[in-house]
């Protein structure tokens, strides 16, 4: 592995990806981050950032845990 692909090296801070959402959300709330072609329907970031909110917090009064498996259809 050479320095440039060793992520020990890299200079990129880590974020966990929900961190990198909830970041973009913040900043562009506005923008389409689902389109349905096919239903000509779209969600925005602000949108989605509240809807995964309001479903984490339901999951998490159902007892589920960090770590745990879910599935979602």
């Amino acid at each position: 592995m050479t320095e440039h692909t060793n992520p020990e090296t890299l200079e990129i801070p880590f974020r966990t990806l929900g961190a990198a959402f909830a970041d973009y959300a913040g900043r562009h709330p506005g923008k389409t981050a689902i389109h349905a072609i096919d239903q000509g329907i779209s969600i925005t970031f602000g949108e989605l950032n509240s809807l995964t909110n309001r479903i984490a917090t339901r999951m998490m009064s159902e007892g589920i845990r960090g770590g745990d498996r879910v599935a979602i259809l």
